[in-house]
């Protein structure tokens, strides 16, 4: 299971200089001390803390103070213990920044194809309700629609031709509205994009990994590149090779795509706005 706080601590490691090693000590649920981490005053403050082990594990939070080895940030909740292995960078990209092209880069991709075969047929209805997970609000298509030809699995399903979504409803038409009783409907949808905000944020793990990273690592070099002004090389070297990644990325692991089948009516009739 991918988490955005995994996400953003590999994105820094392949965009920026990453410091790992354990604290030695820990004042409270605010600070901590590693003797190892010697750098000058502040040199830390607005990065990013990621914790690797302990009772924090799969947290961050940003150091607002940084001075004789001892870290100062807003409360964890959890007290941080001597031996915890954490990782570190500077605020070159900040933590919101890191974030934020994790989920730019996300909808780049856009969310995969998922599957429901919750519904049941029933003789000659034509009317179904979508189940609450394909519900308008959760999804931004239905692309196809398919009944089972047998009761039991393998369910050997069958696409369906004539169908239309009105509101939270399905209807099937004239001659593919179902005869007879108990066979399963299958719903192929895509849903809509839910903005990452916490460390503990899941990823599906239908979306490639590296495909991920490599798309964020594009859009946060790019954001770095215009801040700078433009004229740092090995900048500009490392966004080189990131697009040549990127581009490899998206060949390597696509999405299938489906055309949607069936039809909304006539051609005066207007789509939903979720369609």
């Amino acid at each position: 299971m991918t988490t955005l706080f995994q996400l953003t601590l590999d994105l820094a490691r392949l965009i920026s200089d990453v410091f790992e090693s354990t604290a030695t000590a820990s004042h409270s649920a605010t600070s901590m001390t590693d003797s190892a981490n010697t750098e000058d005053t502040s040199y830390w403050v607005g990065g990013t803390i990621w914790w690797l082990t302990g009772l924090n594990i799969g947290k961050t939070a940003i150091p607002t103070v940084f001075a004789a080895t001892v870290f100062t940030y807003l409360t964890t909740t959890t007290l941080c213990e001597a031996g915890d292995a954490y990782a570190c960078c500077i605020d070159e990209y900040p933590r919101r920044i890191l974030r934020q092209k994790i989920n730019q880069a996300l909808r780049k991709i856009g969310s995969p194809e998922l599957q429901d075969a919750s519904l049941v047929t029933v003789a000659n209805q034509e009317e179904y309700d979508i189940p609450t997970v394909v519900a308008p609000g959760e999804i931004e298509k239905i692309f196809r629609v398919e009944i089972a030809a047998s009761l039991t699995s393998p369910y050997k399903y069958e696409p369906v031709t004539n169908w239309r979504v009105i509101g939270a409803h399905l209807h099937f038409i004239g001659e593919d509205i179902p005869g007879i009783a108990g066979y399963k409907i299958r719903l192929t949808y895509k849903p809509k994009f839910v903005e990452l905000t916490t460390d503990a944020g899941v990823v599906s793990d239908l979306i490639s990994y590296d495909r991920i990273l490599w798309k964020a690592a594009v859009l946060a070099l790019q954001w770095n590149f215009k801040r700078g002004g433009s004229t740092d090389q090995d900048l500009a070297r490392l966004l080189l090779e990131a697009l040549g990644m990127e581009k490899d990325m998206d060949n390597l692991h696509p999405y299938p795509t489906y055309e949607r089948e069936g039809r909304l009516g006539g051609e005066e009739e207007s789509p939903p706005e979720y369609w």
